[in-house]
């Protein structure tokens, strides 16, 4: 049996999901990783025991609520589609302002030290990002046959707003790629399915995130 690609909606207590991903699926143009977290999010307004049908109570929510700024704006943006779905398009829903945080970055001896106690497929792949400094999911799409191991070079598929580049790898990731398992056409995948990439890359980013702590704790 092939798996399903779309997210998963069969809460019986939620029957309203079901309709708002068909319509997402049937009425929008999002890829499945926008479709999976709108639902996903839809359905924990749902949990919290919002009225889906009064917009001021999400509103009111939203506004009470703990959640991140950019929680609440991704919210914002779901719920527009469902009173879209709804057919209610003359409802302004507030803009929310999403708060700036100073991003954390690691030191490079403590990224080279989570990349060094890392498995041959993770070590791999974040040497990728590092040298290339490429984005998750653009590493994530390379193929096989975009190693040009003569040159040592990768090509880099875009994603969003990027370009489409090339950038050299050192002789250590390059040997460390060849030497991982060609069960597909793509290197990290495991599926080889584009409607799988963003459970792929999440179920490893969580595996990534253990790894982190236990170099931590050591």
């Amino acid at each position: 049996m092939g798996s399903n690609p779309t997210p998963r909606t069969k809460e019986a207590a939620y029957p309203q999901l079901s309709r708002y991903l068909n319509y997402l699926l049937t009425k929008k143009s999002l890829k499945h990783a926008t479709i999976k977290r709108k639902v996903k999010t839809i359905k924990s307004l749902l949990k919290h025991g919002v009225d889906l049908n009064d917009a001021d109570s999400v509103v009111r929510f939203l506004n009470e609520c703990r959640w991140e700024s950019g929680t609440k704006d991704i919210a914002n943006d779901s719920y527009g589609d469902y009173l879209d779905m709804l057919g209610l398009t003359e409802i302004k829903l507030p803009h929310i302002r999403i708060e700036e945080k100073e991003i954390f970055i690691l030191l490079e001896t403590e990224l080279d030290a989570i990349v060094s106690n890392a498995r041959s497929k993770m070590n791999a792949f974040c040497r990728v990002l590092k040298e290339t400094a490429c984005r998750p999911i653009e590493a994530w799409r390379i193929k096989w046959l975009d190693v040009d191991s003569v040159n040592r070079t990768v090509t880099i598929t875009p994603a969003k707003y990027s370009k489409p580049r090339k950038p050299k790898i050192s002789e250590q990731t390059l040997n460390m790629l060849l030497s991982l398992p060609r069960n597909t056409e793509y290197i990290f995948s495991v599926s080889g399915n584009k409607d799988r990439f963003s459970d792929e890359l999440e179920h490893f980013a969580r595996n990534f995130c253990k790894l982190k702590v236990r170099v931590a704790k050591n």
